[in-house]
């Protein structure tokens, strides 16, 4: 199987580790805007794929050879700090970088995980990470992803594992 993130930053980087792990994912293509960090991260996961000594290949892509992936997952954009923070400021921010991150690529096959998740989904008409992790989050009475934010400055575990149990 074949998996796309485009952005690698936290929720992207922490999104490919966990599909190391995953018994059908083959092959990880990663994208992002800087060309450095992406190097360093194609690197990074390659290494942990050794140490693991998992079969998988792993490199950069641009996203116009994305649109061959089973997956793709969209992790670019501002991420949300603060509770406090404005969803709305954040949709201003990230959605038109996500409106152009997935032009042209197969609708059916994207999956939102830049905040506003939910929201950018909706107007783009694709789907979101998130549906899960908040269910969990309700019935194990556990912090809010705000909460998490506000104590250490992200959250993207649940997120990454959210990830992993869409990818079938």
């Amino acid at each position: 199987m074949k998996i796309a993130i485009i952005g690698i930053g936290k929720v992207g980087s922490s999104v490919a580790f966990a599909l190391l792990f995953h018994p059908k994912v083959k092959e990880i293509l990663i994208n992002d805007i800087d060309e450095n960090k992406l190097a360093g991260e194609v690197e990074d996961l390659k290494q942990a794929a050794n140490i693991m000594k998992k079969k998988i290949i792993i490199s950069a892509s641009t996203i116009n050879y994305m649109d061959k992936s089973d997956y793709i997952f969209i992790c670019l954009g501002k991420a949300r700090h603060s509770s406090k923070e404005s969803t709305d400021a954040l949709f201003d921010n990230n959605f038109p970088l996500v409106r152009k991150a997935i032009f042209g690529l197969p609708k059916d096959k994207v999956y939102i995980l830049t905040n506003p998740t939910e929201r950018i989904a909706e107007v783009l008409g694709v789907k979101y990470c998130g549906k899960i992790m908040d269910k969990v989050r309700k019935q194990t009475k556990a912090m809010t992803g705000g909460q998490i934010i506000d104590r250490k400055g992200n959250t993207c575990f649940g997120i990454a594992s959210e990830a992993w149990r869409i990818v079938r």
